[in-house]
């Protein structure tokens, strides 16, 4: 539970340094970026390191428990190991009936953040508002987005571990 707890603050330490840093500097630049996920990493394994030595007074998970969890992280990996791929010029999805649109705007959200959005951001979709979106994952992904990690590759790892942080909150 330790790594769970360790995960946890890395996503929330780095998204709410980067937020704080935007606001404060106007955008989300390379160097914030940095400074954020280096900040997170900090905490992650401070926390790591103090809950290490933690036990749980619960019992253990029973067998129904395992083929439940089991089934939830085959689910995750089918979810977000093909969240989007691009084949020749076009992008998929497999879930091309249901999930495309929301995936628009996250990626949306995603690339506007990453290539310099004013903070508080206006919202891209609506032209002379506010952002009032939720945006703190986009967030997260738009750190790993302006250091250069590829959305094709970071997206599903931030999909697959928080759904295994959420199967581990279950």
């Amino acid at each position: 539970m330790n790594l769970v707890a360790a995960l946890l603050m890395l996503m929330a330490v780095s998204t709410g340094a980067s937020l704080v840093l935007a606001m404060i500097f106007g955008t989300l630049t390379l160097w914030i970026a940095w400074v954020s996920l280096w900040a997170g990493i900090g905490i992650a394994a401070v926390v790591f390191i103090r809950c290490r030595h933690l036990k749980s007074d619960e019992p253990g998970p029973t067998k129904f428990d395992w083929v439940m969890g089991f089934l939830f992280i085959l689910f995750c990996l089918r979810q977000f190991l093909w969240v989007y791929f691009r084949r020749g010029a076009e992008m998929w999805t497999l879930n091309w009936r249901h999930g495309f649109s929301d995936l628009a705007m996250h990626l949306t959200y995603i690339a506007n953040i990453a290539n310099g959005m004013r903070f508080w951001p206006d919202n891209p979709l609506f032209v002379g508002e506010k952002l009032t979106y939720h945006f703190g994952i986009d967030l997260f992904s738009a750190i790993f987005s302006k250091i250069g990690v590829p959305l094709h590759h970071s997206l599903p790892l931030i999909g697959v571990t928080a759904g295994i942080l959420t199967l581990f909150a279950l």
